[in-house]
């Protein structure tokens, strides 16, 4: 709400620009929402990013320009939003009324004239015009296919069908009842309390209590896994998930009623669109990163705004979908932290896999007490 909401303040105020929003000369340029003069030898590199919808010219400034930096109320409030460098400032050449092409030649032009007539003062800087550029690998989404993905949506799958194939009772509407998800392994507060049941933790999320509800999630998963695996790699993609789920699983127990089935893989897909929302940041601007974030912003908002609006539905774990949010975003920034740049995936990859490894560990020899507490009813 605060990202959209402050970028539809900062379109409608550019209606009421009064003078030219943006000016250059061979000394420097200004810019509405800036106060004061950036002068070109403060400008470390130029870059345009042109595509269907966008076409914005991106100035790197030294750090002594960015420090002295003056913005409006409204400029600050759209930096903060936007989670933008304080280095940085951008240009939108679609809402100018010129001729975009001749304004980006003209800034080339000053941009490299001060630069050639001062070459010791400082570092080489650069200019990148291309219409669309290329990031380096450790930037732009992988080409490779999705395997893991496609393996952990087989899995789900099967484990569905194992639910209504080995159900304790008669199955309701075609789908698992509540004492057959409670006995093959959702989450029940009771017997995690009392019993110390607590792989429940690691089954309830691989399960499902609906066609409808592992359709839904599948499809969820479907398009989160596109984007995300193929931007940090299965490793990550699969601690990721099981990092969110068993938080979501946590969630679930801790804040519904003790005597509720809880079962789904809600709270590791969300997990999974707060991380690609987070880890978006580091795609360069232009369509990768506004599509990944418009897809997690879609599905996060629907999935997470009735429990902030304090509604209540014993059919929909909100809990277990809040929970898997926040380790999204807790995990999401961990990669950013340590996720360096010259890399093409994040850092970590082998402690990663392995704890996604103990996951499916701990749910595959979950099956000896599944099956204990199954033979105790179905003689």
């Amino acid at each position: 709400a605060l990202f959209f909401g402050a970028a539809f303040i900062k379109w409608v105020s550019r209606l009421f620009v009064r003078g030219p929003f943006f000016v250059i000369s061979p000394n420097g340029f200004s810019l509405h929402g800036i106060s004061g003069i950036i002068a070109w030898t403060e400008v470390i590199a130029i870059s345009r990013t042109k595509t269907k919808r966008t076409d914005t010219l991106k100035f790197d400034l030294n750090s002594a320009a960015a420090a002295t930096l003056k913005r409006t109320r409204l400029s600050r409030l759209i930096h903060l939003v936007t989670g933008r460098p304080d280095n940085v400032l951008i240009v939108p050449l679609r809402d100018l009324n010129c001729k975009q092409d001749m304004i980006v030649a003209k800034c080339a032009s000053y941009f490299e004239a001060v630069k050639s007539s001062i070459p010791h003062a400082m570092p080489r800087a650069s200019v990148a015009l291309s219409a669309i550029p290329i990031p380096p690998p450790s930037q732009e989404f992988s080409r490779q296919k999705p395997w893991f993905t496609y393996a952990l949506l087989a899995l789900l799958v099967c484990v569905y069908a194992a639910e209504l194939k080995f159900a304790v009772n008669a199955n309701k509407n075609g789908a698992p009842s509540p004492l057959t998800l409670a006995y093959l392994g959702g989450t029940l507060g009771d017997r995690i309390w009392a019993n110390g049941e607590w792989w429940r933790l690691f089954t309830a999320p691989l399960m499902h209590s609906s066609t409808t509800h592992i359709f839904f999630n599948g499809v969820a998963l479907w398009f989160t896994g596109k984007a995300l695996e193929r931007l940090i790699g299965w490793r990550w993609f699969g601690a990721v998930f099981a990092f969110s789920a068993l938080a979501g699983a946590m969630a679930s127990v801790y804040f519904n009623s003790p005597n509720i089935v809880g079962v789904g893989a809600s709270g590791g897909i969300m997990g999974l669109l707060a991380a690609l929302f987070v880890i978006s940041f580091r795609l360069p601007e232009g369509k990768a990163r506004t599509g990944s974030q418009v897809l997690a912003v879609q599905m996060l908002i629907p999935a997470l705004l009735p429990l902030l609006l304090g509604e209540k539905d014993v059919k929909i774990d909100y809990a277990a979908h809040l929970g898997g949010a926040v380790a999204g975003v807790l995990i999401g920034l961990f990669i950013l932290k340590f996720w360096t740049g010259e890399r093409p995936e994040p850092r970590f990859g082998l402690p990663a896999s392995l704890f996604a490894g103990f996951f499916c560990l701990i749910a595959l020899g979950s099956l000896i007490p599944i099956i204990h507490l199954r033979s105790l009813i179905v003689r």
